[in-house]
Parts: C-alpha cells; structure tokens; sequence
C-alpha cells in the first residue's frame, strides 16, 4: 500500500513492476517526492532533503531525455 493517495493513483495506471520499464513514472515519483519535501517545515531536514531532490531531479531529467 503507498502512503500517497496521489502517486498510489499514479501507479496504478501502469502494467506491474513500471520502475523497470517506463521512464515517465521515474519523473513522477520524483515530483511527488518534491511535492512532500516543500510542504514540510522551514529547517535542517528540509533544506537537506531539498539538495537531495535537485540532485535526483537533474539526473532523472538527464536519463529521460
């Protein structure tokens, strides 16, 4: 079960296993990721996790060009 309404929904428009097969759901995961980190409060953790998620965002956008 996903924690996340929304990205549950999401996923459950792809065949099983999509990680391994279909780029855009890489995309999606990660803009759902980025969607909780800016809803968290202002604070270490956040500002931690908001380099995580540009890092994770330039390179899933190099891999799926």
């Amino acid at each position: 079960m996903v924690a996340d309404a929304d990205f549950g929904a999401d996923l459950s428009r792809y065949p099983p296993r999509p990680f391994l097969k279909e780029q855009s759901i890489w995309a999606i995961c990660l803009y759902r990721y980025g969607r909780r980190v800016l809803n968290r409060k202002a604070g270490l953790l956040r500002t931690i996790q908001l380099k995580h998620y540009w890092l994770m965002f330039r390179i899933v956008e190099t891999l799926t060009e």
